[in-house]
């Protein structure tokens, strides 16, 4: 280009970042890495009860429109009712989650980091019946029994497509180096747009 300058080219890329969490209670001789001891991972399991107990409530409330009057009172059952049997099984609960990240090809070994997959798909998600749920004396006693184990990865990469992007932001000046440059100067460069992700966004003619 005018400029004298490359266009910046990325090849683009889909990826599909995985993840799996297993809760269960802690078997003799294992080595211990407790649930709690993670905000996070305490979040995300409490979350998850929550959500069974709410569904199953709507579900019931569906039925029975009389529950509506004390659902908050039955929203406590109905997490209870989810978090007892978890102090004796033997089962473990899995959190399975996955999400499609579109990026530049060069970064691919950034995702490489568990802990960068991890940030990705889970954040911590709040709300006073969460706070109050979790701080039960009850459920912080099932907690502490409890193991935790993660494992991330990238499970799926596509290719999508190109950026292309002018080595100038904006209308480019051209510099005129005598007097009759600038008396006939024709003015800037338009900026030529940019394609992403094979999106042409550029004019047609382009």
């Amino acid at each position: 280009p005018i400029s004298g300058d490359n266009f910046k080219l990325n090849l683009n890329v889909k990826m599909e970042l995985s993840g799996k969490v297993e809760y269960k209670v802690l078997q003799k001789e294992e080595p211990e890495t407790p649930v709690l001891q993670s905000e996070l991972m305490t979040n995300l399991f409490i979350n998850r009860l929550a959500r069974k107990a709410r569904s199953k409530l709507e579900a019931e409330m569906k039925k029975d429109t009389t529950l509506y009057e004390n659902q908050l009172q039955y929203q406590d059952d109905f997490f209870e009712f989810e978090l007892e049997p978890l102090e004796f099984s033997k089962r473990p609960v899995n959190l399975e989650d996955s999400k499609e990240v579109y990026t530049a090809l060069d970064s691919i070994d950034y995702f490489s980091d568990p802990e960068i997959i991890k940030l990705e798909l889970y954040h911590v998600v709040y709300d006073s019946l969460i706070k109050a749920w979790t701080n039960w004396d009850k459920t912080q006693a099932i907690l502490a029994k409890m193991n935790v184990s993660e494992e991330y990865s990238v499970t799926k990469i596509d290719t999508i497509g190109v950026s292309i992007k002018p080595p100038f932001e904006k209308d480019f000046e051209l510099k005129a180096d005598n007097l009759l440059g600038k008396i006939f100067s024709v003015g800037p460069v338009n900026h030529p747009g940019t394609i992403t992700n094979n999106d042409l966004s550029w004019s047609e003619k382009k």
